[in-house]
C-alpha cells in the first residue's frame, strides 16, 4: 500500500510541476502567438508530467546516484520532447531553456524538501533518544 501511495503522491508531485512548466511555456515561448488550449495538450502535459514525476523511483535503486541523475535526465528530457511532438510544440531555444531552468529549480526544491524531513525525523530520533535515557 505505501509503494501505491508514494506513487501516486510522486505522480501527483510531477504533474504540479508539469503544470507550471506548461503555463510557463504558453506564457513565454508563445508570447506574441494566438494558441488555443486544447483538451489533447492539457491531458498530454498531465500524464506526461505525471511519469516524469514517477521517475523519482531511480533515486531509490542501489545505483550510483551519478547514473541515476543521467538515467533521470534523459528519460525527463525524452518525456518532454514526447510532450513537445504530441502537441506540435516548438522545440526552440526559449523551450530548451525554460525545460533546463525548470529541471534546476525543481532539483533545488526537491532537495530543500529533502533536507527539511532528513533534519525532522534527526529530530525526532534526538528527542526518542533523551526521552529513553531519562
Amino acid at each position: 500500500m505505501k509503494v501505491l501511495q508514494r506513487s501516486i503522491r510522486n505522480f501527483v508531485t510531477g504533474m504540479g510541476f508539469g503544470a507550471i512548466i506548461y503555463l510557463l511555456i504558453l506564457g513565454f515561448a508563445y508570447n506574441n502567438v494566438n494558441i488555443s488550449v486544447s483538451k489533447c495538450s492539457v491531458l498530454s502535459v498531465l500524464i506526461i508530467s505525471g511519469l516524469i514525476g514517477e521517475l523519482t523511483w531511480l533515486f531509490k535503486l542501489d545505483i550510483p546516484f551519478l547514473l541515476a541523475m543521467v538515467i533521470h535526465a534523459v528519460a525527463t528530457v525524452s518525456l518532454y520532447i514526447l510532450m513537445m511532438i504530441i502537441n506540435h510544440w516548438y522545440i526552440n531555444m526559449i523551450t530548451i531553456m525554460i525545460f533546463v531552468l525548470s529541471y534546476i529549480v525543481i532539483w533545488v526544491i526537491e532537495e530543500i524538501i529533502r533536507i527539511r524531513e532528513v533534519n525532522h525525523i534527526n529530530i525526532q530520533i534526538k528527542k526518542r533518544r533523551k526521552n529513553t535515557k531519562i
